[in-house]
């Protein structure tokens, strides 16, 4: 099974990129799961229960701008990019930025993370 996280606090943007990944990969013969987090305290979990289960992430979708818990205000946070090298150093792992520009609306991109 090929597992991704998928970690964004826009809850449309998670929805999004989920349905997209699963609409994409479902071709292939290889059977996908999905999971989301919208808080770094949430994807940390995550990370950690699949660390000691010993069932890794295959990828990993990082927002930037995360909020550590509900409520929270967004801010830029490399935790979780430290935590995935540490406990998953052959995960594949990317970050998102979102752009907010006022007149041409939301530009996303993404870079990748080297480990």
């Amino acid at each position: 099974m090929f597992r991704i996280l998928i970690v964004e606090d826009i809850r449309s943007m998670l929805r999004e990129l989920a349905e997209f990944l699963s609409e994409t990969l479902s071709e292939s013969e290889t059977m996908l799961r999905i999971d989301t987090a919208e808080t770094v305290r949430d994807a940390r979990s995550l990370i950690e229960t699949a660390y000691s289960n010993k069932r890794p992430y295959h990828a990993v979708l990082l927002d930037f701008n995360l909020p550590m818990d509900r409520g929270f205000t967004a801010e830029i946070d490399e935790s979780l990019c430290l935590a995935v090298r540490e406990l998953m150093p052959t995960t594949c792992g990317s970050y998102l930025r979102l752009h907010r520009r006022r007149r041409s609306g939301n530009r996303a991109s993404h870079e990748n993370i080297s480990h």
